[in-house]
């Protein structure tokens, strides 16, 4: 019986046709090997894209907490900027905020608005890989990253990494070998 289920695995591993997310992680590997860098993945707990950006600024200063509010409090401070964008089901500003910000306890997956708050309140440029479109630079007007440091804050976007959807992950220099990569809780 064992190894007619495993027989029954097989073929239906062979009939699902290609792995979309093993193609799109191939695919972002491959555009980042030319910089020497790699696709490091944070968890799917709805927080990826603060955690992605927390794991890349020096010193564990930010958290994907922080790093919520910070885009929050931004977005508030600058609201002629950003509500326009807003859908029109999110046409409470506040209450859109609240949700990036986690206050209410429903959060809300970050994107495009929360990267341009982000990018603007750390005073860093920051770019998204995307398999399907070109690189993503927000912030450009800003030459540094975290702490002086020079170059961007680095992320990749996934449309087919997890089923629940859309997910990003952070983007590291190739390890040497000894190097830990994979996901981790801890940020």
């Amino acid at each position: 019986m064992e190894a007619e289920r495993e027989k029954i695995k097989a073929e239906i591993v062979e009939n699902m046709g290609p792995n979309m997310r093993a193609m799109e992680l191939e695919a972002l590997n491959s555009q980042l090997k030319s910089d020497n860098l790699c696709v490091k993945e944070v968890p799917a707990d709805g927080n990826c894209l603060y955690r992605s950006i927390a794991d890349q600024v020096p010193g564990s200063k930010h958290t994907f907490v922080s790093l919520r509010k910070l885009a929050a409090e931004f977005m508030r401070d600058n609201k002629e900027d950003f509500a326009p964008f807003l859908d029109d089901q999110d046409d409470d500003f506040e209450a859109y905020c609240a949700r990036v910000e986690n206050a209410d306890g429903e959060v809300v997956w970050g994107g495009q608005l929360e990267i341009r708050a982000l990018s603007a309140a750390l005073g860093v440029t920051m770019e998204i890989f995307d398999t399907q479109a070109p690189v993503l630079r927000m912030g450009e007007e800003y030459s540094k990253t975290q702490e002086g440091e020079e170059g961007p804050i680095r992320l990749t976007y996934h449309r087919h990494y997890y089923a629940l959807g859309e997910h990003y992950n952070s983007v590291h220099p190739i390890p040497v070998e000894g190097d830990f990569v994979g996901v981790t809780d801890d940020i």
